[in-house]
């Protein structure tokens, strides 16, 4: 998991991409979300630590016409005076699954 991703953010994450965020309850012998009634094991919540996440949350960006804005945010955080300016290295650094945790910190500076 992102080292300094809470759940918090996980759920705000969850919730942009339109999707429960479970919230378990014992049920006999397993958990189930208590809002959707899923079981636990089949729909863990997502860690958003990994490639799946990181693409469905690009999907969802461009799908409501945010990636742009969300990469010029991301623009400004880089320096450019590391190698990150050059535009091969960008693309790297912004295609790592770390930049989920900037995706909920761009989420919550829209308010």
């Amino acid at each position: 998991m992102n080292k300094g991703m809470n759940d918090d953010r996980r759920k705000l994450l969850t919730k942009y991409l339109g999707e429960c965020w479970h919230e378990w309850e014992s049920y006999f012998l397993w958990d189930t979300c208590k809002l959707c009634g899923r079981p636990k094991e089949d729909y863990p919540n997502r860690t958003f630590d990994n490639w799946d996440d990181l693409g469905a949350l690009k999907e969802r960006m461009v799908e409501k016409g945010e990636w742009d804005s969300f990469v010029q945010w991301t623009d400004n955080k880089v320096d450019s005076s590391s190698l990150v300016y050059y535009i091969e290295d960008f693309a790297n650094w912004l295609l790592d699954p770390e930049r989920c945790e900037d995706v909920a910190e761009w989420l919550e500076g829209r308010g």
